[in-house]
């Protein structure tokens, strides 16, 4: 409680100044040029300082195991590079699986086995910062401290995104949630930083005074007290229920009736759900922009918001790292981006790729000393295609030449012994099912759960879909997940026999900061 007074008292004292002093374009030209300059500098200044400097760290057991010191690691980035290093520690074992980061299990390695939790994680060299959450999306939420020196950052690289996709004098409003999580606050400080501040937040999350809640609540006050004394640079948040998506499709549609069409963040099944609204009552959004993340972004949920003559532009984020993406002004696939790896670097994890899809999973490090956790080659829980090539974009012109797409997480469907990856998972309720029962993305949900013991796989299908018998939704699902292999259709054959997939006639679970994933996995044997 002690540490939770001290971090709100420094963020007090902080803000004024953060807020009265906003970034000019070239101020945010420098900043992203100093950071590819020091790419390697702010590597090793981070490993001494947090890892190294840090007796409490949970890097230095496998360091040591590793025989690597820190003038071993600095002379191998003087000679091959941050890249290379990293590659080389992962192989010798310096590595954290998911599991592990989240603290769910011990560091296991040959010879050596320590118990670690979430908070060991945590980055010693903040100092003063608003409290937060993480999204829960792979497991129990976690807390986290976003320093005010990270959100300056992000300010550098959002002016980037704006400026190479022609976005700057656009509105802009946000429909995300308040504290405990983090990206509702973070966008109307980035906002207001560069001198534009939201015209509108729109939170898909009611504020709250619970047990869990009141410290993130208590943060999100004293910004908003900032806000309104350095001239009203962060709105105040407005809730709006993502199944009542009214007043966000309304203020995209005065926006573009007045000439000056907005620019909406929000989930993708968010912005769907949007234009659904609008195609429903014959509002008109054309020209208006959707800057999407936090779900896969599949082609399906880009085609119905192009469809109604808006278009989107996304990024890359987890609540652990921040931003860590500026989506491609020339992109061929609908969520590439280019990786901001000189504040984070990423790597394929060794041996992890996918022959058949070119997909890897993350490894990721950060490097600059403001990231909330400490990152040294761990698994994100995403998989994605990393890859360089050459696009000519404003982005890449900026330095950043290194692209991501395909972006999905690794949880799978794994009930009755059997496994599903989530990329299955994706297709059939983005694409599958839509097209059969003329549905739409965001209507349909995959959920694995435990029941009396056993795993059950679930089907929602929202009301409003006209299904008929229900047995033609299973069937369909399991007629296309055995079409993938001869494995699948092994496995298909198993849960049908086994009726391990049922149908429930409900609106798709939206997670606690706004979400609605296309597989959840509520409980794990």
């Amino acid at each position: 409680m002690m540490a939770a007074a001290i971090g709100l008292w420094r963020f007090h004292r902080k803000l004024p100044g953060f807020l009265s002093t906003p970034l000019s374009p070239a101020e945010c030209q420098a900043m992203i040029e100093a950071s590819i300059r020091d790419r390697e500098a702010n590597f090793v200044t981070m490993l001494r300082r947090a890892v190294f400097g840090n007796p409490a760290s949970p890097y230095l057991p496998l360091l040591k195991r590793a025989g690597a010191t820190l003038a071993d690691i600095e002379a191998l980035v003087r000679s091959d590079g941050v890249d290379a290093t990293l590659t080389k520690l992962a192989g010798e074992g310096v590595q954290v699986s998911l599991d592990e980061f989240k603290g769910r299990v011990a560091v296991r390695r040959e010879g050596l086995e320590y118990a670690v939790s979430s908070a060991d994680f945590d980055n010693p060299l903040i100092d003063g910062g608003f409290e937060a959450m993480t999204g829960g999306s792979t497991g129990r939420r976690q807390r986290l401290t976003i320093e005010l020196e990270l959100v300056v950052f992000e300010a550098a690289t959002r002016q980037l995104l704006l400026s190479a996709h022609g976005l700057s004098d656009m509105p802009m409003a946000i429909w995300k949630a308040v504290p405990p999580g983090t990206a509702g606050l973070k966008h109307a400080l980035r906002s207001a930083k560069l001198g534009r501040p939201l015209v509108a937040w729109f939170t898909p999350v009611e504020q709250s005074w619970d047990r869990l809640r009141w410290r993130s609540t208590v943060f999100l006050h004293v910004a908003l007290w900032h806000g309104r004394r350095a001239g009203g640079v962060i709105p105040a948040p407005r809730y709006v229920a993502l199944s009542e998506p009214g007043p966000v499709a309304g203020w995209l549609a005065r926006q573009v009736a007045e000439g000056r069409p907005g620019l909406l963040s929000c989930p993708m099944s968010a912005a769907v759900r949007v234009v659904e609204y609008c195609e429903d009552r014959g509002l008109d959004i054309a020209g208006s922009v959707f800057w999407v993340g936090g779900e896969p972004i599949s082609r399906a949920r880009v085609e119905i918001i192009e469809a109604a003559g808006a278009r989107t532009v996304n990024g890359y984020a987890i609540s652990e790292a921040g931003s860590m993406g500026v989506g491609c002004a020339d992109r061929v696939e609908k969520d590439e981006i280019h990786f901001i790896d000189s504040k984070v670097a990423v790597l394929p994890q060794p041996g992890s790729l996918n022959a058949g899809t070119g997909a890897s999973r993350l490894l990721l490090t950060s490097l600059l000393p403001s990231s909330p956790k400490v990152l040294l080659n761990v698994d994100s829980g995403d998989y994605g295609v990393l890859n360089r090539r050459r696009c000519g974009c404003p982005v890449e012109q900026a330095g950043f030449h290194q692209h991501l797409h395909t972006i999905r997480s690794f949880d799978k469907l794994t009930a009755g012994g059997m496994h599903f990856t989530a990329n299955d998972a994706l297709e059939l309720v983005e694409r599958v099912l839509p097209e059969k029962f003329n549905g739409r993305p965001g209507q349909f949900q995959l959920v694995e759960e435990e029941h009396e013991g056993k795993s059950r796989v679930a089907i929602l299908v929202s009301p409003s879909v006209s299904i008929g018998d229900e047995g033609r939704v299973i069937d369909t699902a399991l007629r296309f997940l055995g079409s993938r292999s001869p494995g699948h259709k092994m496995m298909s054959v198993n849960w049908r026999q086994s009726g391990i997939m049922e149908v429930r006639r409900e609106e798709p679970a939206v997670s606690s900061v706004g979400k609605v994933q296309p597989l959840r996995v509520k409980a794990r044997a």
